[in-house]
């Protein structure tokens, strides 16, 4: 009588890849602290505002070199390291005395600053920022409406009175806004503001006002037209977000009711099929 042995394959035991983790993002932590210290200290520690102009009258000294250590300056460390851009506009309209060299020192620093956030952005930021924010539902239906029309969210949040450099780098993040998209919608949504203010700052009669921060009557005014064109414009985008949402879950609800449309059809058509097959 003979036995059977069965023997035993081993269990191939595959490795599976492990998950990649999502890269810490204490690099733009420190950026962001560095940043808000800078802040604080330029808005508030007069001898450093003192020191800002000083500096500056030096580098204007140099002619046209100067204009355009100006505007790297703007382009390369203001707005790329979230500086108060606001007090070197007031600085540059002090120091240029001609109304357009300071506006295109200005817009000119700014175009090149843009440009480097948004390169750094979409090369580094997106990469650690994205995968925390699309597990968010709010900014995946956030994602589908800003796609909806990209350079009119892009162009009206440039005009809300808000901190400039989250909306430099928040405004880069979603994919769907492209460098084209990005770049115009700042320079029609931040030109004209930087025009009246530079047109504003050369107003100012003495040094104290740049030092002390003090705001004359037209400033003061042209502040309270900027929050009220903000919350108008913070109120317009709430409507929009609801009339986009309300869209997109219809196209939802009706793409679901068209899937089982055609399901049911599916399924009559294989029963009338295996009907005639019994035939």
């Amino acid at each position: 009588m003979s036995e059977h042995v069965e023997i035993q394959q081993p269990l191939e035991v595959t490795a599976t890849p492990t998950q990649r983790r999502p890269k810490s993002p204490w690099k733009l932590i420190l950026i962001l602290a560095i940043s808000l210290i800078f802040i604080i200290v330029i808005n508030v520690h007069k001898p450093t505002k003192l020191a800002m102009l000083e500096a500056g009258k030096k580098i204007q000294s140099l002619g046209w070199y100067g204009n355009a250590i100006l505007v790297l300056i703007i382009g390369c460390i203001v707005l790329p390291f979230g500086l108060p851009f606001i007090v070197f506009e007031m600085l540059i309209s002090l120091l240029v005395e001609n109304f357009w060299g300071a506006v295109c020192i200005c817009i000119g620093g700014s175009c090149l600053g843009w440009g480097i956030v948004f390169a750094v952005t979409k090369n580094y930021i997106r990469e650690r920022v994205l995968p925390r924010f699309n597990r968010k539902r709010f900014y995946r239906g956030l994602n589908l409406m800003i796609a909806r029309n990209p350079f009119r969210f892009s162009f009206i949040v440039r005009i809300i009175n808000f901190p400039y450099f989250i909306k430099n780098y928040g405004l880069a993040i979603p994919e769907c806004i492209d460098f084209k998209t990005y770049i115009v919608s700042a320079f029609l949504g931040t030109t004209p503001k930087a025009m009246i203010e530079i047109y504003l700052f050369q107003k100012i009669p003495n040094i104290d006002h740049f030092v002390n921060g003090d705001q004359g009557e037209l400033q003061k005014i042209l502040s309270i037209l900027l929050i009220v064109i903000s919350i108008l414009c913070v109120i317009y985008l709430l409507c929009y977000t609801k009339q986009v949402m309300k869209e997109i879950h219809e196209e939802g609800r009706n793409a679901s009711i068209d899937h089982g449309i055609e399901g049911t059809h599916h399924a009559h058509h294989q029963e009338v099929g295996s009907s005639i097959d019994l035939f």
